[in-house]
């Protein structure tokens, strides 16, 4: 953990333990990093971002604001709410991006 409590309150800290990470699933990713797959992914969701730019810049700050009300809650430091609402903001889009790209079903996609 870095030191300061402001910073610290910035920071969402994952902690894991030897053995948490499935290294057989990691081992057999990494051809596909290699090759490209994922670097190929985030192109197609950088483009598929792109021409959305104006109406996000409504619709994003909304949705983390309900997002982070929603996650305040519960007792926990003041920050954490933000940080964790933006965490998945990022990942309800890249969901949406993934279903309007075929890559997930309906199913898929509502799996938040």
């Amino acid at each position: 953990m870095p030191s300061g409590h402001s910073l610290a309150a910035r920071l969402l800290v994952v902690q894991m333990s030897a053995g948490e990470v499935g290294t057989d699933a990691l081992t057999r990713a990494q051809p596909a990093a290699g090759q490209g797959l994922y670097a190929g992914a985030m192109t197609g969701y950088l483009a598929w971002l792109a021409p959305r730019i104006e109406s996000l810049r409504v619709e994003l700050p909304r949705r983390v604001a309900a997002l982070r009300a929603e996650l305040g809650r519960a007792r926990r430091h003041h920050r954490l709410p933000d940080a964790l609402a933006s965490l998945l903001l990022g990942w309800e889009l890249w969901l949406r991006f993934a279903h309007e790209a075929g890559a997930l079903d309906e199913a898929g996609a509502a799996a938040v």
